[in-house]
């Protein structure tokens, strides 16, 4: 977990609002349940004496209030923009800007992009797709609330359901951007190691946007080499974009005649028995395509 406690207690009493919840204030409880061991929710429409002692109170309560031993974050006491996004704040947002390590600058970029800003825009009832956002990964969440028929009684209870839904999404999020960022790492490194336009890795790991921002629009690195994980070793030719089948070399038809090669794919794969055949196949191709 990349994220730190706000209040150093195993267990807490976290307060968001009553009535129909959102991925706001889901969000928030769910963060909680997986930064403390165990969280008390209380839902209420306003701060009262009784919650004013609560540990955190969230998407209530407009105003924003952080201590050693109280968190109160909201945002409908006016708007505020995410640092220098067009997204408004939300409680979530404001909860995980205080939680999250301003110098790990990575992992904010892909969990805002991913997760914080989609439920941000939503929240607030701006389009994410106008602003150039992913979706909610959230967004199930308004489809759960009660119909007007149904026991509003039974609003915490769906609550508390739609939560622990949440906390196995963002859960999830955390440890594929964790995933990700050690990617990134491993492939940086096997960039440093790349000769002549081929970079190997040991096994396969999602390089294509490391080595596309390395190459920065010139060929640098043009043929990937790595395990295939059915077997064998693939060779996969590098696009000069993220989503283009546009690339910087074409793997022809006649590599099947290169020893130990055992297929080819649409000119941008070539599948081989070992990683030296494929090396040597790849640097006789570069050689050729100069």
């Amino acid at each position: 977990m990349t994220m730190e406690r706000l209040i150093n207690k195993d267990n807490v009493t976290a307060v968001v609002h009553g009535g129909c919840f959102h991925a706001d204030d889901v969000a928030c409880i769910a963060l909680l349940k997986l930064i403390h061991n165990e969280v008390n929710v209380v839902r209420k429409f306003k701060v009262d004496a009784d919650t004013e002692t609560a540990d955190y109170v969230l998407d209530i309560g407009r105003m924003d209030k952080v201590t050693d031993s109280q968190v109160f974050l909201d945002h409908h006491q006016g708007p505020e923009l995410i640092d220098d996004t067009q997204v408004k704040h939300c409680a979530f947002s404001k909860l995980v800007e205080r939680m999250i390590d301003p110098d790990d600058k990575l992992f904010k970029k892909y969990l805002y992009s991913t997760l914080v800003l989609p439920i941000a825009a939503q929240d607030n009832g701006q389009n994410g797709a106008d602003l150039g956002l992913l979706p909610s990964p959230l967004s199930f969440v308004n489809a759960m609330c009660l119909s007007w028929k149904d026991d509003q009684k039974l609003t915490d209870q769906r609550f508390s359901e739609v939560v622990e839904m949440a906390v196995v999404v963002i859960k999830n999020i955390i440890k594929t951007i964790e995933d990700k960022i050690e990617a990134i790492n491993e492939v940086n490194h096997a960039i440093n190691r790349a000769e002549g336009g081929v970079m190997t890795l040991n096994m396969f790991l999602p390089w294509t946007d490391t080595v596309i921002e390395h190459n920065d629009g010139f060929p640098k690195i043009k043929l990937i080499i790595f395990p295939n994980n059915r077997g064998g070793v693939t060779m996969q030719v590098v696009p000069k974009k993220v989503g283009s089948f546009e690339s910087w070399i074409r793997i022809p038809e006649g590599i099947v005649d290169f020893e130990g090669c055992t297929g080819q794919a649409h000119g941008a794969f070539a599948f081989f028995d070992f990683m030296d055949d494929a090396i040597a196949a790849a640097r006789k191709l570069i050689k050729v395509s100069i």
